[in-house]
């Protein structure tokens, strides 16, 4: 019987630990889910920017060598206190193109920049196989995310990614498109390469062309359709994150007047659910333990009373008994 109810006890608690463990890990996928992401995760985010500078080619020439790539232009940004652009908002943009216009070599129809925006993290941080893209591996290409990935930007997520803006990394590739509300400024009939990084082309020979993204590789010497010899470099100063959208102005180079929303921080339970899950199940195992030691020695108790019953029936039921230790044997005459 004692049996039976020890069984029952720990059958009961044991399913109560189970059934916290699956509603903790629910909740965890939930608050994990991108649906439910806090705010500023795989949204239109707008980053504020207090101005924007920009480098000519003779940047690489007379600091890399001639030396013309994506982490040169970063560098250079970073230098001076800013990092590549995002090409975010209409009013972005235009700067970028003003800035592109402003470096232009008289002697090339063409200039070019990197951008502060790529598919790196899908190429070479992505761990799912099913997710991972290879610009080499056709089938991989429209999980070629590309994001918004510079200063605040990484800043949004956890793992530092960014903010996604584009699928695919091929045009002609169905499902590719647009992400999160953000405007696509790619040239006709681009991406074409299957590349992962995203440069900005300005065509000089026209007076009011825009700027019109390219896919490119790190290394501008790669593609013929992206010379060395015609880029610069447009950097921004980041200044805040705003959830506003920014408008045009009828200003040259608009400006944006936003306000910072309360800083994008991580729920706590959310980046500690495990901490939650040992404060929940560290009792209940205890609690486990000690019933399970308690009815174990609640039988070892009875087991011993019960063996011992017999011998003091036996005992009893003798008219007479002696028992020798030192002779080992038992002596009784029974009248």
């Amino acid at each position: 019987m004692m049996a039976t109810e020890v069984g029952m006890w720990v059958g009961s608690a044991v399913r109560t630990v189970v059934r916290w463990m699956a509603l903790l890990l629910l909740l965890q996928c939930v608050g994990s889910h991108p649906s439910f992401t806090v705010a500023g995760e795989d949204k239109h985010v707008i980053v504020k920017i207090k101005r924007y500078f920009s480098f000519p080619n003779s940047e690489f020439r007379n600091k890399y060598g001639g030396q013309v790539d994506y982490y040169m232009s970063s560098r250079s940004c970073e230098q001076n206190g800013g990092l590549l652009t995002a090409d975010q908002t209409p009013a972005a943009h235009e700067s970028i193109t003003d800035h592109l216009r402003k470096v232009r070599d008289v002697a090339n129809q063409e200039v070019f920049t990197y951008m502060g925006g790529d598919a790196y993290y899908s190429y070479f941080w992505e761990e799912d196989p099913a997710k991972k893209c290879d610009p080499k591996v056709a089938d991989t290409l429209l999980n070629c995310i590309f994001e918004w990935n510079q200063g605040l930007f990484a800043k949004l997520k956890r793992n530092g990614r960014g903010v996604p803006f584009f699928k695919g990394s091929l045009y002609s590739l169905a499902g590719a498109g647009r992400l999160n509300g953000y405007d696509a400024y790619w040239r006709d009939g681009y991406p074409a390469h299957g590349q992962i990084y995203l440069i900005s082309r300005l065509d000089i020979t026209k007076k009011e062309a825009k700027a019109a993204w390219y896919d490119g590789d790190s290394y501008a010497r790669i593609n013929p359709d992206t010379p060395y010899a015609s880029f610069g470099i447009v950097c921004g100063v980041q200044d805040g994150i705003s959830t506003s959208t920014t408008t045009m102005t009828t200003t040259k180079v608009p400006t944006t007047t936003t306000t910072l929303p309360p800083k994008v921080v991580v729920p706590w339970a959310q980046e500690h659910w495990y901490v939650i899950l040992l404060v929940v199940l560290l009792p209940l195992i205890a609690a486990i333990a000690l019933i399970v030691v308690i009815c174990c020695c609640c039988c070892r108790a009875g087991d011993k009373y019960t063996r011992a019953a017999p011998m003091e029936l036996r005992e009893v039921s003798g008219k007479c008994g002696v028992w020798n230790p030192r002779e080992a044997e038992r002596r009784c005459r029974c009248v």
